[in-house]
């Protein structure tokens, strides 16, 4: 099947497609371009997990699976548009953001693939992760104690994400204080 060319296609008609159409001939691109260096960055810290990674409606991590899902819209300039016009922002605008994306929710697939949260020393650094996530939050931007990866405290809002910005910082190879 071919890739559907969006620049022929008004947004209405876009915003009416299935993601399966949208994808089509996109995703392979995509995840050929950062999976290597997720990868890279694993094989550093002598990690050798080989998550899977598709195409759906947001960055997630399903509990119990060794793989994540990364937003469709970042698979063309004109879906990335089209979800800006009506949603305002967009997590992995850029090369370097998306990487940290990719950081985050690797992350998750290790707690995932060896149970880290289920470890008294995990819960005592992090959190129970058990608690309920927060419908929203309000992030304590002079609260200390949190590493940030992606940004705004994204770390104060649950322990799973704590432990998930932790890893993804110390992945990257960045130098904690």
């Amino acid at each position: 099947m071919s890739t559907v060319d969006l620049s022929k296609l008004s947004s209405t008609k876009i915003l009416n497609m299935k993601i399966s159409e949208l994808s089509r001939g996109r995703v392979s691109k995509f995840i050929k371009k950062y999976k290597p260096l997720l990868l890279e960055d694993l094989r550093k810290k002598e990690i050798f997990l080989n998550p899977t990674i598709w195409c759906s409606t947001d960055w997630f991590s399903p509990d119990g699976e060794s793989g994540f899902a990364f937003p469709f819209y970042l698979l063309d300039d004109q879906l990335k548009n089209i979800y800006l016009k009506h949603f305002y922002d967009l997590d992995g605008n850029h090369e370097e953001e998306i990487l940290k994306l990719f950081r985050h929710e690797m992350s998750h697939v290790i707690d995932n693939t060896f149970g880290l949260r289920r470890l008294k020393k995990r819960q005592a650094l992090f959190g129970i992760s058990s608690s309920s996530y927060p419908l929203f939050y309000v992030p304590d931007l002079e609260r200390k104690g949190f590493v940030e990866n992606l940004g705004e405290a994204y770390g104060q809002s649950h322990p799973e994400e704590d432990w998930a910005e932790t890893f993804a910082a110390w992945l990257s190879g960045e130098k904690f204080k």
